[in-house]
Order: C-alpha cells, then structure tokens, then sequence
C-alpha cells in the first residue's frame, strides 16, 4: 500500500497487473509456489486462472488506506483499485483471464455508475490526453482493449440497445442487445451470427449482437491461454551491494533458468552460476540467463568507507529510503533523477548525523552532497552547521555554511557543501537545516519541503 518512487502515481496494488502484453506472464508468477496448481496444471485448466482471481478480488475488496507519500493523484478507489489514475483501468477486465467475466461485468457496471456522473465534476480523475473519456466509451460499447498493441479485445458489459462505429470509407460496425433492459448479465456474444469467447476481433461491415440473461453462462467455460514466450530476467537474491569485508551474492530466476556471470568488461571470460559468489573487493559483476542473445545486467559491488564511525540521528522518510542506514555513505552516486533509490528523502525536518573519527586520523574536509528539484519540491538545505568535539559530549560551532543558490530553477542540480578546518577533532556533528515551506513563488506555495542527500564523504590529511 506504499506509495514511493517505485510507481508513478500509484502503489503496488495498481502496477501489480502491469504487464498488459503477457497476461499470460502474470498468471504463470502468480501459480509458482502452488503445489496445488502445478499437480493440476496439466488435468485441470479451469483451476489455471483461480491465483489471479484470488489476487483481483483482494485488489477490489482490501482495505483503501495507503502509506508513504501523499499522492493527490491516486483517485477513484475500490479497494485498492484506483480508476482515477489510469495505470488501473485494464485491471477490471483481467477477470475474464480467470474465466470469470460475470465478477468482470459487475466491477466494470460498478466503475461506471460510480465514477462517472452527469456533472461538471462527473469524472474521479484527470482526464489525460482523453484517457478517463475512452476508457468509458470502450466499456459502454461492451468491450476494452487490455493489450492496445494487437486486435482482440475483452469482453464486458455494453450499457445501450443499439450502437454503431461509423469507419471513414467503410461499412459500420453495428452492435445490438437482446435483454439489456431487465436482465443482469451478458450472456453470449455473437459476431455475423457466430458465438464468441472471453475475446473478440473487429472489422469493417461486422454485425456484433449482444444477449443478456439473468444466469451467468461464462463460468463453466475452460479460459484461452496461449502460451508465454517472455523470459524473466534473473535477479540478485542476496549479498550486501557496499560491504565492510566481504558479501556472499546469490543469483535467482522466477523459471529457474540457468544462469552465467563474468566479471570482465570484455564479457570474454563467462562461468556458469551453480553456487554463490564471494566477493572481497570493489567489482562489477554482469550477469544474463544462459541462453542466445540475452540480456547482461549490471550490479556494482563496493567497500564501505573507512576511518569513521557515523550515525545518522533523522530518520529519513520511507518513501525515499535508498537502501537504508548506510545509504549517505555507501559510496554510490546517485544520477540528477531523485528517483533512481540512491538519494535519501528527508521531509519537513532537520537533520543531525554524527561522525567519529577513528583515532589517529586527521578529517581535513566533509563534503555532503545534496539535490535541488524545486518542481518535485525539493530544495537544497537553508544551511549546514559543523560543530566538533575532542570528547563527543561538548560540541561548538566549527562553521556555518548558507545556501545562496537560487530556488526558482527548473532544472535539477545537485551541489557539494564543504565543510573545512576541522582541526583534528574526532567527533563532528552535522546539522542539515530544512530550507521551510515552498515560497509563494511555488506552485504548492505553503506545503512542507524535502531535502535530498546521496553521499557524504570525509577526506584525510
């Protein structure tokens, strides 16, 4: 139920059924750890589709609360099911995937009387390009194209007697309901007299005739499945991207397939992942299921920073995490996009981090890294305070470094705060001072404001 950088607009609920080209695909992840499935799989293809069932009823019927980050957009809600912001609108139609295109008609009857008014209000979310428009048309019409890129189009309840698509130099289509008036369900489907199943293709001249009943006749018919052809990529299930010593790296796949690895950039030297990988120093490691013409992914593996203990005393928000404790001082760069999970957020708040030099060790500069988006609503800190201690309980002011760089840019810039003249002392203490509410220059003028740091590095005589 948390919304962050992971999903635009949205949670995971409602990038969950994302894969709108490979329903397929989504259906084969959700039976992976049924035992149950794979004994049946193979005599009872009727049970095929219950996971994504299972999965789609929690989706319409769980709880509407979300956490993380507020998002204004995220409209529309049943359940967890959000019609306002379009990544949701094929996910109604995915029931006729399970064979249940009566539970399919009764959640897209449910979307259109709810969310769809006659007033100057009348639609729960920003129209987009005609988005909200179309998705209405396409299901009063009785269909909707839940993979846009090919022909066919799922089945759902038309909502008029008679309809037709007039073509530029073609015949119309012409669609007709026998029973729309007093009856709950459609119950089949015929294109120039012939029946159709869960899915139907359209052309010029086509006469489409819609029936209703009171009975549900889709149930009991087996689902259309044709089988996927996408690979999933393999994936790094454990080992520590920045470690202290070392990290044990184990390799997964979702169908098991076989994996190779290789640590030179030349991809010439290849081996065969049959254990996990110990790594003991700084590398990049690639990685590709085993077959021709795959994919290399890329994962860099680093050394924690040495010569100092830190802590940082400010949670950060969750949202924007970037991996955890460590995160300020993993020694990995963040890009200018705050979303890339290297940057950690801070909202509305100050932030204190205390450092402690190991003995022996003279800090000649702290330098701290920060991201300014003032659109995403992100500004660099009002000011930085440096205070050091000999002993780690009486701290003084070292230095004081102010922002003066402007806020009123669209760009996204980053920029390094240095902190010099430490004068050897072991514990120093950084306040991150949260630059207050957006100006009124700001489109969301009032609203608390977020700082951004990715790295903090300390650097040695």
């Amino acid at each position: 139920t948390e919304v962050n950088f992971n999903y635009t607009e949205a949670n995971a609920w409602q990038y969950e059924f994302g894969a709108h080209h490979d329903i397929e695909g989504i259906i084969e992840c959700l039976n992976l750890n049924d035992s149950e499935f794979i004994q049946a799989k193979n005599k009872d293809k009727k049970r095929y589709g219950k996971n994504l069932e299972k999965k789609l009823d929690s989706l319409f019927l769980s709880s509407s609360k979300m956490t993380g980050r507020d998002q204004s957009d995220i409209t529309g809600l049943i359940g967890q099911y959000a019609h306002g912001n379009e990544p949701s609108h094929h996910v109604a139609y995915l029931y006729d995937d399970c064979n249940r295109n009566d539970k399919c008609q009764l959640r897209v009857q449910e979307i259109i009387n709810k969310f769809y008014t006659n007033a100057p209000e009348g639609l729960c979310g920003n129209e987009d390009c005609g988005q909200m428009s179309a998705w209405y048309v396409f299901s009063c019409l009785g269909f909707y194209p839940v993979n846009p890129i090919i022909s066919q189009y799922h089945l759902g309840i038309p909502q008029f007697q008679k309809v037709q698509i007039k073509l530029p130099n073609e015949k119309p289509i012409l669609f007709n309901s026998k029973g729309i008036e007093d009856s709950k369900y459609l119950s089949k489907v015929y294109i120039n007299e012939k029946e159709q199943r869960k899915e139907i293709q359209l052309k010029p001249g086509d006469q489409v005739k819609f029936e209703f009943s009171y009975q549900n006749y889709w149930q009991e018919e087996t689902p259309l499945m044709s089988k996927s052809t996408f690979q999933p990529m393999p994936y790094i299930s454990s080992g520590e991207e920045v470690f202290m010593d070392s990290t044990l790296v184990q390799l997964g796949s979702f169908n098991h397939s076989e994996i190779e690895y290789s640590f030179d950039t030349s991809l010439n030297e290849k081996y065969t992942y049959k254990a996990p990988i110990s790594i003991y120093k700084p590398l990049t490691l690639f990685f590709r299921n085993r077959t021709k013409n795959a994919p290399w992914l890329v994962s860099e593996f680093k050394l924690k920073p040495r010569g100092f203990k830190y802590q940082v005393m400010t949670k950060y928000d969750q949202p924007y995490n970037a991996g955890g404790e460590d995160a300020l001082f993993n020694g990995i760069d963040g890009s200018l996009d705050f979303r890339d999970g290297h940057w950690q957020g801070f909202w509305g708040k100050d932030i204190e981090i205390m450092l402690e030099i190991q003995e022996g060790i003279n800090p000649k500069d702290i330098s701290i890294r920060c991201l300014q988006d003032q659109g995403s609503w992100i500004l660099f800190p009002s000011k930085i305070e440096i205070q050091v201690s000999k002993d780690g309980k009486n701290f003084k002011r070292n230095q004081l470094i102010t922002n003066t760089i402007e806020q009123d840019n669209n760009t996204s810039r980053d920029h390094i705060f240095r902190s010099e003249k430490l004068n050897g002392n072991r514990f120093i203490k950084l306040i991150i001072y949260n630059p207050g509410k957006l100006p009124t220059w700001h489109l969301s003028a009032g609203s608390d404001s977020w700082v951004f740091m990715d790295e903090i590095k300390v650097n040695f005589e």
